[in-house]
């Protein structure tokens, strides 16, 4: 039993059995919004083949990004696989990628898989902007027929929900149920409110006593005893008058 065993702990450990998961990770994380966009083989996007990566990346360029023109879309494309990531580093450089984006980041998948779903969020964005007077049209006449349904699978929901709990400083991943990424703003929004009344409260003014008020108060004369005048403002009005024989 402890040979099968640790036979299948090497095996998973080898490179053929990471390069597999790795490739298992970025068909499930993108497919869902590749073929929302119409990505032909959106449930097959191999990040370990640089073939396929280019393939993606030029797709997304020419049907929905469109940040270069005809003719460098020509380097994207026919660069040998060998400068390929220098290529995608350029170009990512010129979409202003908040993500590192060095060709030797790039050329593994660690480096690769985040850049993608970047880019593929980019292509969602800028596709809804293409789109919108379209959707905006859907959601008046739902207005004018009395209908507030949400469409929970639509692509434009999702990227908005992506879109929210990146500003929130949330981690997204594509294989999170749209459902659950909701459940996880709406519970992020409440902690947050609980911390501001929270704050409120502590930095709210302590109430005081009346003594500590008393002790406070500006005694409103003199005693000429230095001792006793120490803490007690002179130039304040006088509001208490001394007893007198």
């Amino acid at each position: 039993v402890s040979t099968t065993t640790a036979a299948a702990t090497a095996a998973a450990a080898s490179p053929k059995s990471k390069q597999k998961k790795k490739k298992q990770e970025g068909s499930s994380m993108f497919a869902r919004r590749l073929r929302a966009l119409g990505y032909p083989v959106a449930g097959d996007v191999n990040v370990t083949d640089v073939v396929a990566v280019r393939a993606l990346i030029y797709w997304l360029e020419c049907n929905k990004i469109r940040q270069l023109d005809e003719a460098e879309r020509v380097t994207l494309a026919h660069t040998p696989d060998s400068g390929f990531y220098d290529v995608l580093s350029t170009y990512l450089q010129d979409l202003d990628c908040p993500l590192p984006c060095d060709a030797e980041d790039l050329s593994e998948a660690e480096g690769l898989l985040p850049v993608l779903g970047w880019l593929i969020s980019r292509a969602v964005a800028l596709d809804y902007h293409d789109h919108a007077a379209a959707i905006r049209a859907r959601a008046m006449q739902g207005a004018s027929t009395g209908s507030t349904h949400v469409q929970l699978s639509s692509p434009e929901f999702r990227e908005t929900l992506e879109t929210v709990a990146r500003d929130m400083g949330m981690m997204v991943s594509g294989d999170v149920e749209t459902i659950a990424l909701l459940r996880g703003i709406t519970r992020n929004l409440l902690s947050r409110l609980r911390e501001q009344e929270m704050q409120s409260s502590t930095d709210a003014a302590p109430v005081m006593s009346i003594e500590e008020k008393l002790a406070k108060a500006p005694l409103g004369f003199t005693t000429r005893d230095k001792l006793v005048d120490r803490r007690r403002p002179h130039s304040a009005p006088a509001v208490r008058r001394p007893h007198s024989r």
